[in-house]
């Protein structure tokens, strides 16, 4: 999910004012719907991790609302003068009630993908290589409906 959303940042980044639509893949762009010429993506794919981890930080990321500094400042004074715990309690609970977000962990490299098509025939599972000219197919016949 973050792949296709890190791409939708890479887009957004690098062409903010083109109404650029695509389906989680750089092939399912279309380029001649905003009257572009097929752009480089090689950027992009240089720093896929990156835009993936932007796009998985904000789909994952919980905001700590903290009261403004001015009032967090004013509740320490007043904490020292009364001998208080007024802002540490205040800080502790929106820790608690808000935990941070989990670590991105890039994932390892894909050299290749290799699409398989898995077929269970007479109790026994077999898997192969799915043809080039299905994948073609499929592909022609997302373009045609998206």
């Amino acid at each position: 999910m973050a792949i296709g959303d890190g791409l939708t940042i890479y887009l957004r980044e690098k062409y903010p004012n083109a109404p650029l639509k695509h389906l989680g893949s750089p092939q399912t762009i279309r380029w001649i719907e905003c009257d572009m010429e097929e752009q480089d993506l090689t950027p992009y794919y240089e720093n896929q991790w990156y835009y993936t981890k932007q796009a998985w930080e904000n789909l994952n990321s919980r905001k700590r609302e903290y009261p403004p500094i001015q009032d967090q400042l004013d509740m320490i004074y007043w904490d020292k003068i009364n001998g208080t715990k007024i802002w540490e309690q205040t800080i502790t609970k929106i820790k608690k009630e808000t935990p941070k977000s989990p670590e991105f962990v890039e994932p390892e490299p894909i050299k290749e993908f290799q699409q398989e098509e898995h077929v269970t025939f007479n109790g026994e599972e077999f898997s192969r290589p799915v043809p080039q000219e299905a994948l073609n197919l499929l592909n022609d016949m997302i373009d045609k409906h998206f």
